[in-house]
C-alpha cells in the first residue's frame, strides 16, 4: 500500500515517487506495529491464561530475474529485499508471519526506471513464487500463515486448478519441515 500511496500515485495521498514521504510512512508504521504488539501482549495475555499470537498479514511477491545476467539478478534481489524490508524490520514482533501472496513477478534491470532501477516485466500466477516466499520466510523461525492467496475469475475449473496448485506449493514447503499453521483462499464472490 505504501508503495502504491507515496511512490505510484494510486492511493490517498496520491504522492509519486515521494521516497522521503515513503520513508516516513514506513518508519511510522514499523513503529506503530511494534506498540500495538506490545500493548496487545500486556493487556490481553493474562486475561487469556496465555500469551496470544500477534502478527500482521504482509503482502509478499516473489521477484524472478528475466535472466541470469547479474543485472537482472541483482534487480530481483533488490526487490525482494526491498518488498521485506517491513517485516526484517519488525520481525521481533511477529508471533507468526502472516503472507499475503498473489503472484510472481519476472523483472530486469533499467538503468531509466524510476523504481530501484528494475522494470517489471510480467507478473503471473505462480505456486513456485508461493513456495519461494515460504522458503524465504522461514529463516525467521516464526510460524507461518498465508492470510491471502486466490484468483480472481468466475471460472470454476481455473479456481480448481489454482487452490490444488498451490496447496501442492504448500505441502512441498511443510514436507520440507517449514512451520505453516494456515492458509485462508481469497475471492471475489460472483
Amino acid at each position: 500500500i505504501l508503495v502504491d500511496a507515496y511512490l505510484k500515485g494510486n492511493y490517498p495521498p496520491r504522492k509519486k515517487l515521494d521516497w522521503k514521504a515513503f520513508e516516513s510512512a514506513l518508519v511510522n508504521m514499523a513503529e506503530a506495529h511494534r506498540q500495538a504488539y506490545s500493548i496487545l501482549h500486556s493487556v490481553l495475555d493474562e486475561p487469556f491464561g496465555r500469551r496470544i499470537s500477534v502478527g500482521m498479514p504482509l503482502l509478499i511477491d516473489d521477484f524472478r530475474p528475466a535472466s541470469f545476467l547479474s543485472e537482472d539478478i541483482r534487480a530481483s534481489e533488490n526487490m525482494s529485499r526491498f518488498a521485506n524490508r517491513f517485516l526484517k524490520e519488525t520481525i521481533p514482533y511477529h508471533d507468526f508471519i502472516g503472507i499475503n501472496y498473489y503472484q510472481a513477478y519476472t523483472v530486469r534491470f533499467n538503468a531509466f526506471s524510476w523504481f530501484l532501477d528494475t522494470e517489471f516485466i510480467k507478473g503471473e500466477l505462480s505456486p513456485d513464487g508461493l513456495y519461494r516466499v515460504l522458503k524465504s520466510c522461514a529463516k525467521f523461525k516464526k510460524p507461518i500463515i498465508v492470510t491471502e492467496n486466490g484468483v480472481d475469475t468466475s471460472n470454476e475449473k481455473m479456481r480448481i486448478q489454482f487452490i490444488a496448485s498451490h496447496f501442492l506449493a504448500i505441502k512441498k514447503a511443510l514436507d520440507e519441515r517449514i512451520n505453516i499453521r494456515g492458509y485462508f483462499y481469497w475471492s471475489l464472490i460472483y
